[in-house]
């Protein structure tokens, strides 16, 4: 399920920079986002112990109508994460994956496994809410396709708040990052994804469910001015050429679902 808005202030896009500002030191930015995907994940945690042990989460009351960003799993405010203010006014980051062997490779697909996750999560509040709504959310919790959708949540949360961690810690070197580095980096990807584990209904699953399996858990941010077409999906930024991509891949998934229907 694809949530989807337009960014909100339109200007000329720039080439985006392989680097974070002010490189080496952590950002609050950077800190509140992974301190927010933290909160995700000990909410998720919580879910997963309600499922196991047939009880409940608690759901914000709402009367009319459902949000999918307020909880229970709380995302309010998630897209901030993804907006910059500085000397040069508002801009936007994007994140991908380093190849931390300094050829300068880097794969660009961590925001759409971001928001894989996020929609996920939209999704998942939003099942919530309804039964709750129908005084059956116990029941709905135990679900067969929840405890799937709760390990999922599970490790992509953890994986998440890993990479952000380690992008706040990295001083690369001349394009390296040194080999102690990666091996800090490794055990601080196997320590989250072990509070993962821990909870997850059926743990054997965890490497299928790891958004990537390649190099070593190294982010890397790239850095836009706003640009008319960009999007917000599953409260993820996305810039115009990339929204539109995902965008459209959605559309030819639904036309395909509504064949089928």
């Amino acid at each position: 399920m694809i949530f989807g808005k337009r960014a909100s202030a339109p200007a000329s896009m720039s080439v985006p920079a392989a680097r974070r500002p002010h490189d080496g030191s952590p950002t609050a930015r950077l800190g509140k986002l992974r301190d927010h995907l933290m909160a995700l994940l000990a909410t998720a945690q919580q879910i997963a112990d309600a499922v196991n042990q047939q009880g409940v989460v608690p759901v914000p009351i709402i009367v009319d109508d459902t949000d999918p960003e307020a909880g229970p799993l709380a995302f309010k405010g998630f897209g901030e994460h993804f907006v910059t203010y500085g000397p040069g006014g508002l801009g936007h980051v994007a994140y991908g994956y380093r190849n931390p062997h300094g050829d300068g490779t880097v794969d660009p697909n961590a925001q759409y496994h971001l928001q894989q996750m996020t929609g996920q999560i939209l999704a998942f509040n939003l099942y919530c809410q309804r039964a709750e709504l129908e005084d059956a959310l116990g029941v709905a919790l135990q679900a067969p396709d929840v405890g799937q959708a709760v390990d999922s949540m599970l490790v992509r949360l953890a994986f998440f708040a890993a990479l952000f961690d380690n992008l706040i810690s990295v001083q690369p070197r001349n394009g390296l990052v040194p080999h102690l580095d990666l091996q800090r980096h490794r055990a601080n990807l196997d320590r989250h994804l072990l509070m993962a584990s821990d909870k997850m209904l059926a743990p054997e699953r965890l490497d299928e469910l790891l958004p990537i399996k390649g190099w070593p858990l190294i982010g890397v941010e790239f850095t836009y001015e706003p640009h008319d077409g960009d999007y917000f999906i599953n409260g993820v930024y996305f810039p115009a050429e990339h929204a539109q991509v995902l965008l459209a891949a959605q559309q030819r998934a639904n036309a395909q679902l509504a064949k089928v229907a």
